[in-house]
């Protein structure tokens, strides 16, 4: 169309203006055949039992309101134990998720990564760092967070506790999914004592003795 037009017109930006109406003309969308794959239908991220198999990040912010120097609070979930990594943070940059992240493949790498699609998150630099640890890159679908479900809950019950900690003393205990605590399934260790082991009462059995002997 370019070549129809330009030796008979011209106008400033003609090549863009050119383009756009060419990319947005029905007929053409109807018509052309395109040359890129088509895309696949919209699926929920597969159920794991498998720990490190799928981690989720993403943040939660706000606190600053809270009197608090660190206004964001980082979180990295593991789908299959739900454990979770929290990091207080000033900010909320690729540099500083790469260091959360540092932190919790110290432990051990995942095989994927779910995160939204946060300019932090696309960049090419967060790109590269999870390509040098080998780690598969999963984005959420634009405007749908309950992709990233976990996370999202995640985040609800953390700030339902905390609004409970500062408003009351009363100690509330995050739901459990799964019915153990996520260190448990995560590391095999619980992250508290058993109750009954501490002051266990161990009762002493007395011998019966020869009973027999005293039946009259």
């Amino acid at each position: 169309m370019l070549n129809l037009i330009t030796p008979q017109y011209y106008w400033p930006h003609i090549n863009q203006d050119i383009s756009v109406f060419v990319k947005y003309c029905d007929v053409f969308q109807l018509n052309k055949k395109k040359g890129q794959k088509r895309l696949g239908l919209l699926q929920t991220v597969p159920p794991t039992d498998r720990p490190f198999e799928y981690l989720s990040i993403d943040n939660v912010g706000g606190f600053n309101y809270y009197n608090s120097i660190k206004k964001y609070l980082h979180l990295v979930i593991d789908h299959a134990t739900r454990y979770v990594w929290a990091f207080p943070s000033k900010s909320e940059t690729t540099e500083t998720y790469a260091n959360c992240l540092t932190q919790v493949f110290q432990i051990q790498v995942p095989t994927k990564l779910l995160s939204d699609r946060n300019g932090d998150f696309t960049s090419s630099k967060f790109k590269h760092f999870l390509k040098n640890y080998n780690v598969q890159n999963l984005l959420t679908s634009s405007h749908h967070s309950q992709t990233n479900g976990k996370c999202e809950r995640v985040n609800q019950s953390i700030v339902t506790k905390l609004k409970c900690k500062v408003n009351s003393s009363t100690k509330i205990p995050l739901p459990s999914v799964t019915k153990f605590p996520p260190a448990y399934l995560l590391f095999g260790t619980l992250p508290y004592s058993p109750p009954l082991t501490k002051n266990l009462i161990l009762l002493q059995l007395k011998k019966p003795g020869n009973w027999q002997n005293r039946i009259p």
